[in-house]
């Protein structure tokens, strides 16, 4: 029989030997959510590390796109799809060793479109020019009507946002509506902003505004978001896709330069020397130029003092089969109108509201001895016409301002962008494009669209002042995606006629 004493030594040791193991057990729980802990903390490192890799890699791109912007703006000439900014895989679909960075943006659909050779693509490496789209700020209801999506009382809410006075329009808003919303704010009574301010006016909802690309990659989304809720992607064609977000712009302008880029001729301020040792005027033709008044008429409906946006729907060409719905938005820009041409009113105590009101200018009258002096300067221009008029469209402006703002790049606007524009029908649409996607193309001023006959003379007046061959602004979207599938996206708005290049709008994001 085992003694008492050696008994109780073994069942000592037997719960020491028990309390051993627990501590060991506790120890090792401890040391397994210390490691799993570390590993989080790591993992999360890592990520963050990541993040801010792809934040620069999204940058790179932005970079790059101005880089290679500048490059071909020292060319001059003209923007087109033919520039090597607008679609260039190699220079914008960036394979870097810590992931890939991609400039992307929307490609132009329809026929006319030189890269769209796969059905299945809707999209291309390059910025964006922004003279492409339609600016809001100063497009009339008439050109927001045709650019379709978008019904009469949405119109008129967006006009009714911009304008700065307090009447509103048939279904549109002014701040007493915007004061009964649960959550009241200030409507703007003035010039966008951002596009993105659409999404605040009264009527422009998710789906109006975003259509099937809800997270801005220029893809149609898999699973788009209606009021119904997701809905599987239904289409592969870019307009169907595409919402009113990625047709519009607040930013766009021409720059007020020519070819050359030197500044234009301004003709409400221009001398009579200019006149005579620029462009061989005669001196009765320079006298009369100088001396003309706003007096005179202008020369064809829509290229008055309002710009052709001005034009009410009775001034539409018969060939445009598109009109204003049903209580849409009010002709004429209803209350408080909206803005007019590009190059905006009349000038103040200025001659011409219109560079077709030059067609107007005749000789001054001279006297016996000025008009013997003259009959000598045989091969002088003694009358200015239609065809002049266009073959120095780009050298003339109304303005000293910098910026033409809201003018269309005939070169780059996608189909639908053009028919946009004041009497513009298909016919007339299909023949700029095919001219500047041809052998012949681009446009390399806006005076080509009469001089190469693509236009007849009627609707060359109707939207010379409203188009350009050269934009001011890109909108540059670049998307990087880092090994570890951490994604970042970056959308700048670039001034190119800076030097160096200004940026208007940064937003980044996931």
């Amino acid at each position: 029989m085992m003694p008492q004493c050696a008994y109780r030594r073994r069942r000592q040791g037997g719960f020491a030997l028990i309390a051993v193991l627990w501590v060991v057990v506790v120890a090792s729980l401890i040391l397994v959510g210390v490691q799993k802990g570390s590993q989080v903390e790591l993992a999360a490192a890592y990520g963050e590390l990541s993040g801010v890799q792809a934040q620069w890699m999204a940058r790179a791109g932005v970079e790059r796109a101005i880089s290679q912007l500048h490059a071909e703006s020292a060319l001059g000439g003209c923007d087109s799809m033919r520039n090597e900014w607008f679609d260039n895989k190699e220079a914008f679909n960036i394979d870097l060793s810590l992931g890939v960075c991609c400039v992307l943006a929307p490609l132009p659909a329809g026929p006319a479109a030189p890269t769209a050779t796969a059905p299945a693509r809707r999209y291309r490496f390059g910025p964006t020019d922004l003279a492409s789209l339609v600016n809001v700020n100063t497009a009339d209801e008439n050109q927001l009507f045709r650019l379709g999506g978008l019904t009469g009382a949405q119109i008129n809410a967006i006009l009714d946002w911009r304008d700065p006075n307090d009447n509103g329009r048939p279904g549109g808003a002014k701040q007493d509506y915007y004061d009964s919303l649960p959550y009241s704010y200030l409507m703007r009574n003035g010039s966008l902003k951002t596009v993105g301010e659409l999404r605040l006016v009264k009527g422009i909802d998710f789906q109006t505004f975003y259509g099937q690309d809800a997270n801005g990659d220029v893809l149609p989304d898999r699973y788009w978001t209606t009021l119904a809720g997701l809905q599987p992607a239904t289409t592969n064609d870019t307009r169907q896709t595409m919402g009113i977000g990625d047709r519009l712009t607040v930013h766009s302008f021409e720059p007020n330069l020519d070819a050359a880029g030197q500044k234009r001729v301004n003709v409400n301020s221009v001398d009579a020397d200019t006149l005579k040792q620029r462009y061989n005027f005669s001196d009765a033709l320079a006298q009369g130029f100088v001396s003309h008044t706003t007096s005179h008429a202008p020369s064809s409906p829509g290229a008055g003092p309002g710009g052709p946006g001005a034009s009410s729907a009775a001034g539409r060409s018969s060939t445009d089969t598109r009109s204003s719905p049903g209580g849409g938005p009010s002709s004429g820009g209803g209350a408080g109108g909206t803005p007019g041409g590009p190059e905006g009113a009349k000038p103040s105590g200025g001659r011409f509201g219109s560079l077709f009101e030059l067609l107007d200018v005749q000789p001054a009258q001279q006297g016996q001895a000025q008009a013997n002096s003259s009959s000598g300067q045989s091969g002088k221009v003694d009358r200015i016409d239609i065809d002049w008029l266009a073959q120095h469209w780009d050298e003339l402006t109304l303005t000293d301002d910098q910026r033409l703002p809201g003018r269309i790049n005939v070169n780059t606007a996608a189909p639908d962008i053009l028919m946009t524009l004041p009497d513009m029908a298909e016919a007339e649409m299909d023949a700029i494009c095919q001219r500047r996607d041809g052998p012949k193309g681009p446009f390399l001023s806006v005076g080509e669209l009469y001089i190469s006959k693509t236009l007849s003379q009627d609707r060359f007046k109707s939207v010379a002042e409203r188009v350009c061959v050269r934009s001011g602004a890109f909108e540059v979207r670049s998307i990087a995606t880092t090994r570890l599938g951490v994604r970042r996206q970056i959308v700048a708005i670039v001034d190119r006629t800076a030097k160096p290049a200004s940026i208007l709008y940064w937003y980044q994001g996931e």
